[in-house]
């Protein structure tokens, strides 16, 4: 799954004439190790540039429920095991971040 994403969201960049320049890399741990990264969403590119550019890692993301909805988009993240946020719901935003802290836990980034 991590190639088809790496894979996808570089096409994105690609079609949409975007070329991030991207630094520090060399500060990231290995692989083996979690890391919790951040997105402002500043535009439609943060997604495509964290997982096409941030070395290659298996990320999983933090996204509104709402996407599974979107065909093959909520194919790979339902499969992908992307934490699903409902935005309609305190309770599911809770248990959404209770699965967040579990998966960090458990190494995943």
């Amino acid at each position: 799954c991590c190639w088809i994403m790496h894979s996808w969201c570089n096409l994105v960049l690609k079609l949409g004439f975007s070329a991030p320049t991207v630094q520090g890399l060399e500060n990231l741990p290995p692989k083996e190790e979690t890391v919790l990264v951040c997105a402002n969403h500043m535009s439609w590119f943060d997604v495509p540039a964290l997982h096409g550019f941030l070395g290659g890692r298996l990320l999983w993301s933090f996204a509104k429920a709402e996407l599974v909805n979107v065909p093959v988009l909520g194919t790979y993240m339902t499969s992908a095991q992307h934490i699903l946020i409902s935005r309609l719901s305190r309770k599911s935003q809770l248990e959404s971040l209770k699965n967040a802290i579990k998966a960090l836990g458990m190494g995943r980034n």
